[in-house]
């Protein structure tokens, strides 16, 4: 999944250059860079967020504190770089 995510985002930034897209008929593997994996494996678990926890994101973005009725509320979530940690 990571690996798909990160050549998705070298085809975009291929497309904003104005290059052309070559799908190679092999499939060549290459080594991928640790920031490109972690910046894929961030995405991929904020959007996992946002599509569970939608509420209790904008509850922590407006005021700071989920609604005592939500699941995350015992866990008292803390946004970091945009994603919901918990715990210590």
């Amino acid at each position: 999944m990571l690996r798909l995510k990160e050549r998705l985002q070298r085809a975009a930034a291929k497309r904003k250059l104005g290059q052309e897209l070559q799908f190679p008929k092999e499939v060549k593997i290459s080594p991928i860079d640790v920031d490109i994996l972690q910046d894929a494996e961030k995405a991929i678990i904020k959007l996992v967020q946002n599509q569970t926890f939608k509420e209790g994101l904008l509850s922590l973005g407006s005021s700071k504190e989920v609604k005592k009725s939500s699941s995350l509320a015992k866990l008292e979530p803390t946004p970091i770089e945009g994603i919901l940690c918990v715990g210590g």
